[in-house]
C-alpha cells in the first residue's frame, strides 16, 4: 500500500491494528510513538462521518517497524485485558 505523508511516499505499509474506539487507538498510538514508530490512521474521516462502527479506522506502520509494534501491541494487549 502506498501512502504520502510528511511529503515522502511510503511503499510498504501493514495493518497493525483495526478498531471503532478511539481511545485504544489513542493509546496505541502513544505507545508506538514513545518507541519510536510512526503510525497512518487510515480511514479517519470516513469513520467519522459514518458513525464510527460501520468504518473502522485502521492503524497502520511501516513495513520494517512491524514486528516491534506487533511486540508493543500484544504487550499492551496482555496487560489491558479489555484491549481489542
Amino acid at each position: 500500500m502506498e501512502i504520502y505523508l510528511y511529503g515522502l511516499y511510503f511503499n510498504k505499509m501493514k495493518e497493525l491494528m483495526r478498531s471503532s474506539d478511539l481511545v485504544q487507538i489513542s493509546f496505541l498510538q502513544s505507545s508506538l510513538m514513545e518507541n519510536g514508530i510512526d503510525t497512518v490512521i487510515l480511514d479517519e474521516h470516513t469513520s467519522a462521518f459514518y458513525v464510527g462502527a460501520l468504518i473502522p479506522r485502521r492503524v497502520m506502520v511501516l513495513d520494517e517497524d512491524y514486528d516491534a509494534a506487533l511486540r508493543i501491541y500484544n504487550d499492551l494487549k496482555s496487560e489491558h485485558p479489555e484491549f481489542d
